[in-house]
């Protein structure tokens, strides 16, 4: 009866279910692909001299990296984040707005993580060409949020 009881325990533990915390789609960047306006099939290698946002004390690209792709991270505490791409001379600008959703957790394991979503930016008084949005849905099944022409 003993054997059967300490078999029954090892069994439990060798058929611990894998959480695979990689599995959740929702991510917290928005994806930005920059375009020449004037050739608006090539996307834009650029050297920025700092990429920025507004509510943060760190820098997300420097020293003059090149570069026509950026993973924006987006913050839940607010639905409204600022960047900003200096160059030697000019400093660009584009205010994102989207909509947070609740906290999820999808085992105890994995990091919570929150659903963005309705995103928009706010082309006020923007430096760029042009800005769309082509998809304003944040998750790893899209691989663009905005497309900036300049």
């Amino acid at each position: 009866m003993r054997t059967w009881f300490f078999l029954l325990v090892i069994a439990a533990f060798a058929c611990n279910e894998i959480n695979e915390c990689d599995l959740d789609p929702d991510v917290g960047y928005a994806v930005v692909v920059f375009y020449d306006y004037h050739s608006p099939s090539t996307p834009k290698q650029t050297n920025w001299n700092l990429v920025y946002n507004d509510q943060s004390s760190y820098y997300y690209y420097n020293l003059e990296d090149t570069s026509s792709v950026f993973g924006l991270l987006l913050t839940p505490e607010d639905s409204i984040l600022t960047y900003y791409w200096e160059t030697d001379s000019v400093t660009y600008d584009l205010t994102f707005k989207y909509n947070v959703e609740a906290l999820k957790i999808y085992y105890p394991e994995c990091e919570p993580t929150f659903e963005f979503n309705n995103l928009r930016v706010d082309t006020t008084g923007i430096l760029f060409d042009s800005v769309a949005v082509v998809s304003g849905f944040i998750n790893k099944n899209v691989p663009v949020n905005v497309e900036v022409y300049f």
